[in-house]
């Protein structure tokens, strides 16, 4: 069962035995690039033209992160 740590209204963490999840920051971003918008395997099933250069990804993914964090209190 997912033990939620909430901020008012908006859910700050989900952790579980296995699995923590928490809102994306800042220091993660190199990490989260390499991981999945620079892995052909992963961007394979995202994007058809598999991978995005570092420079897309730095304008257009922080920014969306942001937003949908702002807007929806919970992100992808």
């Amino acid at each position: 069962i997912a033990s939620p740590v909430s901020r008012g209204t908006h859910m700050a963490a989900v952790e579980t035995a296995r699995l923590y999840l928490r809102r994306l920051l800042t220091a993660d971003m190199d990490q989260y690039y390499q991981r999945i918008y620079a892995d052909p395997d992963v961007m394979r099933t995202l994007l058809p033209l598999g991978p995005i250069s570092r420079a897309e990804f730095d304008t257009r993914v922080p920014i969306f992160m942001v937003e949908h964090w702002a807007v929806h209190g919970f992100g992808p």
